[in-house]
Parts: structure tokens; C-alpha cells; sequence
């Protein structure tokens, strides 16, 4: 009985150790996404535009350019 005790408590710490390492992987991968379309004031998609997000507390810049559709997508740390 004593055997069959100490394989439960063990497999309830390999479990807990799994569900651990999931949680904080989980958290330090934390990222924000912002994605919109350019498109002129005829509502015509403007492909090859140029568009910069800014995290205003620390100044940071992330630039990228609209697809062919016009879309634009960043990956980003959550911020301001």
C-alpha cells in the first residue's frame, strides 16, 4: 500500500512539474498583434505603404509595409 502511495504522489509531481513549465512558457511568449488595411479616400487598397507602430512609454519604433491588399499585420510585446 505504501508502494502504491508513493507512485501516486509521484505522478502527481511529474504532472505538476508539466502543467508549470506550460504556464510559464505561456506567459514569457506574450505578444500583441495590431493588423489593419491602407486604403486611399476611394477606398482603393494601397500596396507597398509604409506603416510604423510607436510603444509611446519607452519610444520604440516597429516599421513594415502593406501586402499587395493593402494589409498590414505586427507582432508585437503588449505596451502603449
Amino acid at each position: 500500500m505504501n508502494r502504491r502511495l508513493l507512485f501516486r504522489a509521484f505522478l502527481w509531481s511529474v504532472v505538476f512539474a508539466a502543467l508549470s513549465a506550460i504556464m510559464v512558457q505561456a506567459q514569457g511568449g506574450a505578444t500583441a498583434t495590431i493588423s489593419g488595411r491602407v486604403a486611399d479616400p476611394q477606398n482603393a487598397v494601397v500596396p507597398g505603404a509604409t506603416v510604423t507602430a510607436r510603444n509611446l512609454a519607452t519610444g520604440t519604433e516597429v516599421t513594415t509595409q502593406t501586402t499587395s491588399d493593402g494589409i498590414y499585420r505586427f507582432s508585437l510585446p503588449p505596451g502603449e
